[in-house]
């Protein structure tokens, strides 16, 4: 007795899906049953590395959630903000206005997909992420690398408070 596989669904289906099962949910890890294809699928959906960082830099909003004093004594991704993972959640709290005050840059938004999120080694990105996600943002991308990979593949860095002056 000879079974019909059932035709495939494409790759973009299955993000489509899951991407709208997990976020619904605010899973934040995914079930075991999830093939490791799929799952590869899925954070390719949600991350970034350094060669695509580094090709649309003055496309992207990157916020560095490493405390301020490791920021002034290592420098930052040219273009990035900081808000420390410590301050994430509260600050989402805040009106838009008292937010730009604090921060010096314009609130974070759940929809804006140009948003990158990132840190010394990758490990607050992952409690950024847990933040962010209760707090309903779906389309920003984690850069798991942060500034130990941008440094280690020859990014440029600045200082706080340098100039920023985006190439096109």
């Amino acid at each position: 007795m000879t079974q019909t596989a059932t035709p495939p669904l494409t790759t973009q289906a299955i993000r489509r899906h899951l991407s709208s099962v997990f976020h619904h949910h605010r899973c934040l890890t995914l079930p075991k049953c999830v093939s490791s294809r799929v799952q590869q699928s899925i954070t390719a959906m949600t991350t970034i590395n350094y060669e695509e960082l580094s090709g649309c830099l003055s496309e992207v909003r990157i916020v560095d959630v490493r405390k301020r004093e490791e920021v002034k004594e290592q420098g930052q991704i040219p273009g990035s903000h900081v808000l420390p993972v410590q301050e994430l959640e509260e600050s989402l709290s805040l009106s838009e206005d008292n937010f730009k005050t604090k921060y010096g840059f314009p609130k974070l938004s759940p929809q804006d997909p140009n948003l990158v999120i990132s840190c010394r080694s990758g490990r607050r990105v992952g409690l950024a992420q847990e933040v962010l996600n209760t707090k309903g943002f779906t389309k920003h991308k984690l850069y798991y690398g942060s500034f130990l990979d941008w440094t280690e593949k020859g990014g440029s860095i600045i200082k706080p408070g340098e100039p920023y002056e985006p190439q096109e």
